[in-house]
Formats: structure tokens, sequence, C-alpha cells
């Protein structure tokens, strides 16, 4: 789902780069926008964060992180991913045993980019 009000046409405004390994290229999450990615195999919960999402730059835009066992049922975090760097995720915050599928929901349109400018996400085990 798209930030509102973005012309679609925008580089930053593609899903597609919010794929792969970290590579500075985003997709930028503004407020009333949310990502789903779905792995193709189940992130496993293991010892510690199971999650890492990575985003850039220096506008202290926030995004919200859901996670879900089957794809239908979420279970966001209290907490919030935030701009310049990466923020960590542990399953076990649910009880969850693994994960296939994420949501990014953008909370704000800052920087040049409008909101959360997404890199990656990471399963760490």
């Amino acid at each position: 789902m798209p930030t509102p009000g973005i012309d679609l046409a925008e580089s930053y405004s593609d899903p597609d780069r919010g794929l792969g390994a970290p590579d500075g290229r985003t997709v930028a999450l503004g407020l009333g926008s949310a990502l789903s990615l779905r792995f193709f195999r189940a992130i496993p919960n293991g010892l510690g964060p199971d999650l890492r999402v990575i985003e850039l730059g220096p506008d202290n835009a926030k995004a919200r992180i859901a996670v879900s066992q089957d794809g239908t049922q979420f279970f966001e975090y209290e907490s919030t991913a935030n701009s310049g760097g990466a923020a960590l995720f542990d399953f076990d915050a649910f009880g969850l045993e693994r994960v296939v599928t994420v949501r990014v929901r953008g909370l704000d349109n800052e920087g040049e980019d409008p909101g959360f400018d997404l890199d990656a996400l990471e399963a760490l085990h």
C-alpha cells in the first residue's frame, strides 16, 4: 500500500527496492503506507533476536513492525523501527515458533523521500 499523495513514478515508491540484501536502495514508507514481505522459508524463533530491519537516512522516520506465522493474523510490536540503522525484533514477544510474513507500516512523512526508508529485512536464524 503506497504512501498516499506521492508520485508512484518516483523510484523510492517501488516496493521491490525493499527486497534482497542491504544494498542502499530503499522503498519509502510514509504515513498511511505499508509493505508486507513473505519469506520463501519460515524464519524460526531462535535464541535472541530473530529479525533485523534496516533503514537508511538521518531523518527520524519511524515504522511499526508486525509479524505473522500464517500471513493472516499479525502481531505488531510496541517498539518502533527508527531511521538511521538497524532494529532487532524477537519472536518470543508473541510466543511465535516461526514467521513467514513481516509487515512494515510507515508512521510519518519525515525526510526527502517521505517516511521510513526500508533497505532490507534480514532473518537472523
